[in-house]
């Protein structure tokens, strides 16, 4: 679960279906809850209960063919929360359908509709949808730079422009503390501007407040801290208009991470022990084990792959980071 104050009902658990459509994956379809159900006139992801004995992914493929005529072949968990009504609290398991076959459309006789995130706004959505809708807008792998020294800049930009090309990263996370502050500066105006050539977004990050609070970094609206930075705010000092993510190693860090209201969070998937972050070896399962605490988004990082999203969306995680393989 990741809401810890839910603790009076037992959740029900409630698979729904993350429907691109299959010639614009930037549209979602959507049903709406008709007259009488709870939620009426609700816009939802389509989806409905788990039966008792039943697998995620069977359930998943039984709603979405009652409700929506589709008959799923491959799908992967997206996102997942569990969320208190006043009269009940649902587990709301997302699944990220990958290959189906026929036309959605609401079979049950609910209208349906195709959406693009621009439109969200204009419809009304359960709560329990919200924190989902949002989490679309993060892509499913996230390069983190490796560490460069000066010298090394001008080969590091050539081979970005080349990377960005070929893998098509959304997001990109600049980060590299061998650099001053105006050299870093210079490189990030110039990634920024070949991220933006690639449809793609960049994140800045600075070991030390006062420097990415400066006026160096002003036109910078997306930053990321370290735990070590993350630990010493005793509030979210962050202008409304910056989006924060943070790196966490542990279950208190990604407590404040959430507190913080960050937009998502880098938790490490240790491969031994870290006696310097507090951590011990803490694997997938205890990954998976910490994640479902929480509601905010999670990239696996440290010691993960691209080929790890399969493993990192089973064990909570939205995605996958790194540098090594990703770069």
């Amino acid at each position: 679960m990741r809401n810890t104050e839910v603790k009076a009902a037992t959740p029900i658990h409630v698979v729904a279906g993350l429907i691109r459509h299959p010639k614009n994956s930037s549209r979602f379809f959507f049903t709406r809850r008709q007259k009488g159900q709870h939620l009426e006139n609700l816009w939802e992801f389509p989806g409905g209960k788990v039966e008792t004995g039943e697998s995620r992914f069977h359930a998943l493929q039984r709603e979405l063919k009652e409700e929506t005529g589709i008959q799923v072949h491959s799908a992967l968990p997206f996102y997942s929360l569990t969320h208190l009504y006043e009269d009940k609290a649902i587990y709301l398991d997302v699944w990220e359908v990958k290959n189906f076959s026929g036309y959605a459309h609401g079979r049950e006789g609910q209208r349906s509709t195709w959406l693009m995130q621009q439109d969200f706004s204009q419809y009304p959505f359960p709560e329990a949808d919200l924190p989902v809708l949002k989490a679309l807008s993060l892509p499913s792998t996230l390069l983190i730079t490796p560490e460069f020294t000066e010298l090394e800049a001008a080969s590091m930009l050539l081979h970005f422009t080349g990377l960005m090309r070929k893998h098509r990263y959304r997001r990109v996370l600049f980060r590299s503390h061998l650099l001053d502050d105006n050299c870093y500066l210079d490189l990030a105006i110039k990634l920024k501007q070949i991220c933006a050539l690639n449809n793609a977004e960049l994140i800045i990050s600075r070991p030390e407040w006062n420097a990415l609070n400066s006026v160096l970094f002003v036109s910078f609206k997306r930053w990321h801290i370290d735990s070590a930075l993350l630990s010493s705010f005793h509030s979210n000092a962050m202008d409304e208009s910056i989006i924060l993510s943070a790196t966490c190693h542990n279950k208190t860090e990604l407590e404040m991470a959430q507190k913080f209201n960050c937009d998502f969070a880098l938790l490490s998937v240790f491969k031994g022990i870290s006696k310097s972050r507090g951590s011990v070896d803490q694997g997938w399962f205890q990954f998976n084990k910490v994640t479902q605490q929480f509601r905010i988004p999670v990239f696996a990082f440290e010691g993960v792959q691209r080929k790890d999203l399969t493993v990192a969306r089973y064990q909570g995680a939205i995605g996958v980071a790194g540098t090594s393989d990703f770069w």
